[in-house]
């Protein structure tokens, strides 16, 4: 399994938490992030480079906010020392508010992921693959909005039930006018990986 360290700002935090973060593990990566790794007591930057150090794969999500970030800076920096020209595809730029790049960036000159607007399939797509997250089933802005909608329906304390279309024998054990079947607008949803799909949607973090 891929380690893939998240460097953010946390002005970025509940996109990378709610989104970024569930697709990369949905996806079959481990996620390598502060927010779930680090603890009371410790040095900051300590932590941080020990977490960094582990990683396989370095996703810098980008923005103003983050350039600006002493802490992001510092991350940046020790992933690009890596792989400063950018050859081994270990270090993974992603945009996500329109920004000056640093030059270790704009001079190697490496392909970037722009979720600035994240409902396009194909900028998630080369970052889940590049992360060795591949297992969604679907797309990541397809799948993100399936487990919208199980979660809503959960919340309102109603049954879901999921539709494959694989030949899997299924019972239905939802009841009564409170049963709802999620269906996708992509059909891929419905099809061999649902039942991952469904087990990993509510890794809301």
């Amino acid at each position: 399994m891929t380690k893939v360290f998240v460097s953010y700002c946390h002005c970025q935090g509940n996109w990378v938490w709610e989104r970024l973060a569930p697709c990369l593990k949905a996806g079959g990566a481990e996620v390598l992030i502060d927010r779930e790794r680090f603890v009371l007591g410790k040095a900051l930057i300590g932590q941080m480079d020990a977490l960094q150090d582990q990683a396989d794969k370095h996703l810098l999500v980008l923005s103003d906010d983050y350039l600006r970030s002493a802490y992001c800076r510092h991350e940046m920096d020790r992933a690009i020392a890596l792989d400063p020209d950018f050859n081994l595809g270990v270090v993974i730029p992603l945009l996500r508010g329109a920004c000056t790049l640093p030059a270790s960036i704009t001079k190697p000159n490496p392909l970037y992921a722009d979720l600035i607007d994240d409902s396009k399939a194909d900028p998630w797509a080369l970052t889940l693959q590049q992360c060795d997250a591949t297992e969604l089933g679907t797309t990541a802005p397809a799948w993100l909005a399936a487990r919208d909608d199980i979660a809503r329906y959960l919340e309102r304390n109603a049954s879901v039930n999921l539709v494959v279309d694989n030949g899997v024998s299924s019972r239905n054990h939802a009841a009564g006018s409170n049963s709802h079947s999620v269906y996708s607008r992509d059909s891929k949803i419905i099809g061999h990986k649902s039942k991952k799909i469904f087990s990993k949607a509510y890794c809301l973090q």
